[in-house]
């Protein structure tokens, strides 16, 4: 083989590997990230907007207990949505899920209260959504790895903001993320 082709040939392996290294780093890199931000994890996605514009709310999840309990409600989740979209990861979920296959009901649909509220200036924009999961189905679904990879939005909730309540003082400064109920809020009544 000739001295020059020989060069090429060995420069073209050698480019093959670091474009393959590369393309290896870029790849774990776009996981960790996807990971980080729950993309890989089953969970329920919650998307907010006012209007049709999406907006960073805050959103509380709550979990129906099975009897037996104190409380007929639990807060398992709270964050603030990003760009108008959140991820809660069902396995907040787990625990109590547990408990109502315990009691026999793993196939019946057990409440989820989603409640949502946004500030801006003076007006906060709230609302809430009551839906039902089936606990058997999600443990199956935390347990199977197969199943988490097939089920990765678990479920959606959607949420256009139209209720309002008006503050008698404006927000000067934007609040992240904005407050679960400000005073006399009839959310803030009840202190969810």
């Amino acid at each position: 083989m000739p001295k020059v082709l020989r060069v090429v040939v060995i420069m073209h392996s050698s480019f093959k590997v670091w474009v393959s290294i590369l393309l290896l780093i870029i790849v774990v890199a776009l996981a960790i990230t996807a990971y980080s931000l729950g993309y890989l994890t089953p969970s329920i996605v919650v998307n907010v907007v006012v209007g049709k514009k999406p907006v960073n709310a805050y959103v509380q999840v709550f979990a129906v207990l099975p009897p037996g309990h104190n409380e007929s409600l639990i807060e398992v989740w709270s964050g603030t949505a990003s760009n108008g979209v959140v991820r809660v990861p069902i396995s907040v979920l787990s625990k109590i899920a547990s408990e109502w296959v315990a009691k026999g009901y793993g196939s019946e649909g057990v409440g989820i209260e989603v409640v949502v509220t946004y500030v801006n200036g003076s007006t906060v924009y709230y609302d809430m959504m009551f839906t039902t999961y089936e606990p058997g189905t999600l443990l199956s679904t935390i347990s199977n790895p197969m199943l988490s990879m097939a089920r990765l939005n678990y479920m959606t909730v959607s949420l256009n903001l139209t209720n309002t309540y008006q503050l008698a003082k404006a927000l000067t400064k934007p609040q992240v993320p904005t407050p679960p109920a400000p005073p006399g809020c009839w959310l803030g009544q009840y202190n969810i």
